[in-house]
C-alpha cells in the first residue's frame, strides 16, 4: 500500500479564518507565548523550514520576500482557492477542530468546503 495516496485526517487543529486577513507568517508560526521580536521569529527552524517548503510549493526560489509576496498575492486573489490548494497538496481530507482554544473568537461554526 502506498501511503502517499491516502487522505489525511488532521486529528487536532484550531479554528482559522475562512476569509483573507493579513498576517505575518513568522508570527503565525511562532510557538512562543511571548511577543518575540520579528527578526528572531524569522530565524527559527520552524519558520525557515516552512518558508523553504512554501517556496517549493509556490515554485518561487530565492529571496524570502519573493516567496512571501507570491503567497500574499495568491491569498488576496482567492484565499479559499489558496488554502484549498495547500490542503490538496497535503492531501488533507478532514479536520477535527479543538474548540477549547479561544472559543470567544468563534461565535458560530459552520462547515467550510474548500475547493
Amino acid at each position: 500500500m502506498d501511503i502517499a495516496n491516502l487522505p489525511v485526517i488532521d486529528n487536532h487543529c484550531h479554528l482559522f479564518d475562512v476569509e483573507y486577513h493579513e498576517r505575518n507568517l513568522a508570527r503565525t508560526l511562532s510557538l512562543s507565548l511571548n511577543d518575540m521580536p520579528l527578526d528572531q521569529l524569522a530565524n527559527t527552524l520552524v519558520y525557515r523550514k516552512m518558508l523553504k517548503e512554501l517556496g517549493d510549493f509556490l515554485g518561487v526560489h530565492g529571496r524570502d520576500e519573493d516567496i512571501l509576496a507570491r503567497r500574499e498575492y495568491l491569498m488576496k486573489t482567492s484565499y479559499r482557492q489558496y488554502v484549498g490548494s495547500l490542503f490538496g497538496d497535503a492531501r488533507i481530507h478532514t479536520l477535527l477542530v479543538d474548540l477549547g482554544y479561544k472559543p470567544v473568537l468563534s461565535p458560530y461554526l459552520r462547515a467550510a468546503s474548500l475547493p
